[in-house]
């Protein structure tokens, strides 16, 4: 016989088998003394990390309105091409939001949506790229249809306003101030 297992006599077929068994049961008991890791979820929440990237949505300005200034940019750089916009020209001839889409079944939270984003920024704008749109802290949002999941404007703005992740109220702090390729190196 060559095979090395076949070539054992019974006593030591079995002192093997005993010995495997012993380590499988070590590291059962090893892993049954630890503290347990798992959260009692929906009941507990996670803390949700600062760079968390969720589901998009449009950060309201001080008067309450939206940021987006209807240039496409960030419909033209998503890759699943998840982002419709839908505008018009306006009587001083700039362009006027008529409807903000992002389809959620196709998002891949990338946030090259947020990145490319050139609306005009002001005292408010912090270390996230994004002043129109930006990757919130929404991680649960369910539906029974593909329809349950596209959102319009009035639900971006909602989930901008609630989800916003500099005022979150799913995080344990803030974010830093300092932009994340710049952050100072100890």
């Amino acid at each position: 016989m060559s095979d090395g297992i076949k070539s054992l006599n019974p006593l030591e077929r079995a002192f093997q088998g005993a010995k495997a068994v012993a380590a499988g049961l070590a590291t059962t008991l090893k892993h049954a003394a630890r503290p347990e890791i798992t959260i009692n979820y929906p009941e507990v929440r996670p803390e949700i990390p600062a760079a968390f990237r969720g589901l998009p949505g449009l950060p309201p300005t001080r008067e309450g309105k939206t940021w987006c200034i209807s240039c496409n940019a960030c419909a033209r750089v998503c890759p699943p091409q998840c982002i419709y916009i839908t505008s018009h020209k306006g009587d001083d001839k700039k362009l006027v939001l008529d409807d903000f889409v992002v389809d959620a079944n196709l998002c891949i939270m990338c946030g090259l949506c947020e990145e490319v984003c050139p609306a005009p920024a002001d005292a408010t704008k912090t270390d996230y790229p994004g002043v129109a749109i930006q990757l919130t802290h929404l991680y649960e949002f369910s539906g029974y249809t593909h329809e349950d999941l596209v959102f319009h404007l009035p639900q971006l703005e909602q989930i901008g306003a609630e989800f916003n992740r500099n005022t979150s109220r799913d995080l344990p702090g803030k974010p830093g101030t300092l932009r994340y390729a710049e952050k100072e190196v100890k």
